[in-house]
């Protein structure tokens, strides 16, 4: 297990969506990359997509790619310390190469 190291300057916290499947985290996306508390999650591919706040999360829940895996997953709101360094989309949320789930913040 990686300890936290956070190289980002921008916000020591993000926040993400995932999906909650016989009690465990995974990517509402690709529905296997797994969330473990504490542990760094570093997927292959263009990165992690996290939210600066969490009003941003809320206000975009509903909005997931068509060819998301776990879209119709209960959800959970949970915290992440990014790791690396921030890269802006063209929507409002960040992308980083890693991230550590620090805590659950609550269900969706």
């Amino acid at each position: 297990i990686r300890k936290k190291t956070v190289e980002s300057t921008v916000n020591q916290y993000y926040y993400k969506i995932v999906g909650v499947v016989g009690g465990r985290f995974f990517s509402l996306f690709d529905g296997k990359t797994e969330y473990r508390l504490g542990e760094e999650v570093r997927p292959q591919g263009r990165g992690v997509f996290v939210y600066e706040q969490k009003e941003q999360a809320d206000r975009n829940r509903p909005h997931l790619p068509k060819q998301s895996k776990l879209k119709g997953a209960p959800r959970v709101l949970i915290q992440v310390s990014p790791v690396g360094k921030p890269r802006h989309t063209k929507s409002d949320k960040i992308s980083f190469d890693a991230v550590i789930f620090d805590k659950v913040i609550r269900r969706i």
